[in-house]
């Protein structure tokens, strides 16, 4: 059912989230109305995230209107951009392989006020504003770990001190300062990183909104 390049189902229902995945180099698939939940929408995003190949070009999928749109759902441990224009919620997701992929960028829209059908259109972040996001998107992963490399730092510099406190050796406790003050010059280089990158955003913004008012223009 799925080996022509364009493919428009009104009734997907029976469309299952393995059958979705099994698809491969489609051009544009449209299920009008499927049982998928933003739950299951997710977990195919994931999936496209994480797969070594290009999978389905366009994607339009029907939101079981059955089920209450949950927006947390649909976006749960993705590293994503977002913005809203003329009454549309726009999500921008990066693939994590390049090697084998041409269309490694992803914009997730859906209606704001009628989010029920919600759409997955990839691209190649080369030129313009996809490369801008792409790169932005590439700052929030590198966010992300940092950040949990951040928190284990802070809990070993927790320890350290605690440890510093009960000791009574003075030998072992000048070794604990000394590990306590690597620690803290490791945690000082992430902040200097984190405020880094968050510099660069305010120049990503610009460029951002002034190419969005040339289109609303």
């Amino acid at each position: 059912p799925f080996n022509f390049k364009s493919v428009h189902y009104m009734d997907g229902g029976w469309v299952t989230m393995d059958v979705l995945k099994s698809i491969r180099h489609s051009g544009s698939v449209e299920l009008d109305r499927t049982n998928f939940s933003c739950k299951d929408i997710n977990e195919y995003i994931h999936h496209w995230v994480n797969s070594e190949e290009d999978i389905i070009r366009d994607l339009s999928i029907g939101v079981n209107r059955k089920l209450k749109f949950n927006e947390q759902e649909l976006l749960n441990k993705l590293a994503f951009a977002t913005c809203q224009c003329q009454n549309k919620t726009y999500h921008f997701i990066k693939a994590k392989n390049n090697e084998n992929r041409n269309f490694t960028f992803a914009q997730v829209s859906y209606d704001i006020f009628c989010p029920y059908k919600i759409k997955i259109v990839t691209d190649e972040p080369e030129i313009g504003l996809s490369a801008y996001i792409f790169k932005h998107l590439e700052d929030i992963e590198e966010i992300q770990k940092l950040n949990e490399v951040r928190e284990k730092i802070e809990e070993l510099e927790m320890k350290c001190m605690e440890v510093l406190e009960e000791e009574a050796s003075d030998t072992e406790k000048e070794r604990i300062r000394k590990e306590l003050e690597l620690v803290v010059k490791t945690r000082n280089l992430i902040e200097t990183r984190l405020d880094a990158i968050r510099s660069q955003w305010k120049n990503f913004l610009t460029h951002f909104y002034a190419v969005l008012l040339r289109l609303a223009g």
